[in-house]
């Protein structure tokens, strides 16, 4: 995972994330692990909510068939 936006996302630098955001980076897209939103850790909410907030699929499975919501309840993260 070396995109641009899951770069950003990871190391907390929002302020790019959200320029990459409206300049058109796909929040849908998918890896070979699952979607954006499944590979992202959810100890930091703000990541996760800029990308819902820019379409994000909450129902996006992993190829595990994880969800992001049962990711975070296994982690832990019951903030998420």
């Amino acid at each position: 995972m070396t995109e641009p936006l899951s770069l950003c996302l990871e190391s907390n630098h929002l302020e790019c994330a959200c320029l990459l955001l409206q300049c058109g980076a796909d929040v849908n897209q998918q890896y070979f692990l699952g979607y954006e939103i499944n590979l992202l850790s959810f100890e930091n909410h703000n990541s996760l909510e800029l990308i819902l907030k820019y379409g994000a699929n909450p129902d996006a499975l992993s190829r595990s068939g994880i969800t992001p919501l049962i990711k975070a309840c296994r982690e832990g993260n019951l903030g998420a």
